[in-house]
């Protein structure tokens, strides 16, 4: 879901912050009430938006708000058109009752689609942004499915339960298949996280040495940014393998490239890359938005960029002074056949027929992927480049 349509202090949505952290619910109230503005998203408004739009297809109900692009239309669709596939009993926008999951009283949250078929439960969840989304241990689908499951219990069976990520923009449907009683294993668990994380609240206070940063709670915190145990988790990280805080930076910096270290430290610092990157733009953020509130900030200041790219005030007019100077069209014109992609859109929408497509399809090549580094616990087979050149010969 692109925002928690909810009151709920502990919302499924954040769940992966609370249950990792729970001094982060304090934590973000207490910036939330800062006078540093959050910048607006387009991202978040969008995912509203086509939200919206897939919840009155899947309702049958007309779509009102033509302002969507073919673009965003496509997206919307592949998420109408999985969650069909699953037949079964629909509900859609689903409002559920998640007080007894988090100890919240009266607390809801409302899930994407819900689908009973059969016996199984589906918790289908539409993600329209670029960012990649894991099913498996996802919080935010186990309090939906605890919650879904204890409603739809009350009256039909249900012996297996299916969580769902549907990611249009990375063209990826992401699936974890459980039964109840590993379902039900996460209750107590995440009770207890959000117990913790209503006392801290309610307190008004988490020291420090309170919080547990991580990749998984910190991405999305707004805290982030403003977080010393984040800080000094991150410097810490970056210390221990790579520089001595206590020296001078710099000279240390410019040797770091050239420095070889045993596999087990490299591999160490590797996995915690992206957890520093992520500080990083938490901080280059948060300075951003502070001098956009107009406060100063030692050392940094706000300046216009580069200029943009050059456009005709006017195509039209551009166009007519263009043809009067004698211009011949091939000069004129920046033309080129459409992509492979973008002819593939146009066969979903119906603009290019099935037989014509067959045709096209037999006219695209795709080279193979370029090796990548990824975790060992990725799906995908690993390689050996050894390999490669024991075959040469």
């Amino acid at each position: 879901m692109a925002a928690e349509r909810t009151h709920a202090l502990l919302a499924p949505s954040s769940g992966a912050k609370w249950y990792h952290c729970a001094a982060s619910v304090w934590a973000e109230s207490h910036i939330a009430e800062s006078h540093i503005a959050e910048a607006p998203s387009d991202a978040a408004d969008e995912g509203t938006f086509l939200h919206a739009i897939a919840a009155d297809m899947l309702l049958g109900r007309p779509v009102l708000d033509r302002s969507a692009t073919a673009d965003q239309a496509l997206l919307v669709q592949t998420y109408v058109d999985y969650v069909r596939t699953l037949g079964g009993t629909l509900r859609v926008e689903q409002r559920l009752d998640i007080s007894e999951i988090t100890g919240e009283k009266d607390a809801k949250g409302t899930a994407d689609a819900v689908v009973l078929s059969g016996t199984t439960l589906y918790i289908v969840d539409a993600k329209f942004g670029r960012t990649k989304v894991e099913a498996r241990s996802n919080i935010q689908l186990i309090v939906y499915a605890l919650a879904a499951y204890m409603q739809t219990t009350l009256l039909q069976d249900v012996e297996a339960l299916v969580m769902v990520i549907v990611q249009p923009r990375l063209d990826r449907i992401d699936a974890w298949y459980i039964d109840v009683a590993e379902l039900l294993s996460w209750q107590k668990p995440l009770l207890d996280a959000a117990k913790k994380a209503l006392w801290f609240y309610r307190a008004l206070n988490a020291e420090p040495e309170k919080y547990v940063p991580g990749e998984k709670q910190c991405r999305w915190c707004k805290a982030s940014s403003t977080c010393t145990a984040f800080a000094q988790h991150a410097l810490n990280l970056v210390a221990d393998d790579f520089i001595d805080l206590t020296q001078p930076l710099e000279p240390q910096l410019e040797h770091v490239a050239a420095r070889t270290y045993d596999t087990a430290m490299l591999g160490n610092a590797r996995t915690a890359v992206p957890l520093v990157e992520m500080w990083c733009k938490a901080v280059t953020k948060q300075v951003q938005d502070t001098l956009h509130a107009g406060e100063s900030v030692p050392g940094w200041k706000l300046a216009l960029g580069n200029p943009g790219n050059r456009a005709w005030t006017d195509p039209g007019e551009a166009e007519a002074a263009l043809k009067a100077a004698r211009l011949k069209v091939a000069d004129m014109y920046d033309q080129k056949v459409v992509s492979p992609t973008t002819a593939g859109k146009l066969h979903k929408a119906g603009t290019i027929k099935p037989r014509a497509w067959s045709k096209l399809q037999a006219l695209i090549t795709r080279p193979e992927g370029k090796p990548v580094v990824v975790r060992d616990d990725d799906p995908r087979p690993a390689i050996n480049p050894a390999d490669d050149f024991a075959n040469i010969g």
